[in-house]
C-alpha cells in the first residue's frame, strides 16, 4: 500500500528519493506479492521472480500496483475473478 505525502508524493516516490535502505524494499516486495496473490492467486515465487529479479525491480523505482501491471501485461496474466457463491 502506498501512501500519499504532504509533498503531493506517495511514500515510495519518497522513499526512492533517498538511498534504498532494506525496509524499503521488504515492504515493496510484500506489496508486490499481496497485489500479485490479489489479482492473479500466485506470489512472486510462482510469478518466477527471483532475489534478484525483485531488487532489480525495487531499485528501478516503480510503485508496486504500476511494476505488478506491467509485468501482468508483459506476460499476459489472466486476471483471477472469484465467482459469487452459488445458493
Amino acid at each position: 500500500m502506498f501512501f500519499v505525502n504532504r509533498s503531493g508524493t506517495t511514500k515510495w516516490e519518497a522513499e526512492m528519493t533517498a538511498e534504498p535502505t532494506v525496509g524499503s524494499k521488504v515492504l515493496w516486495i510484500a506489496e508486490v506479492d499481496r497485489i500479485l496473490k490479489r489479482d492473479w492467486c500466485i506470489d512472486t515465487a510462482e510469478a518466477g521472480l527471483s532475489d534478484d529479479d525483485l531488487i532489480r525491480f525495487w531499485r528501478d523505482g516503480d510503485e508496486p500496483a504500476a511494476f505488478v501491471s506491467w509485468f501482468a501485461e508483459k506476460y499476459d496474466l489472466i486476471r483471477f475473478e472469484s465467482r459469487p457463491h452459488l445458493h
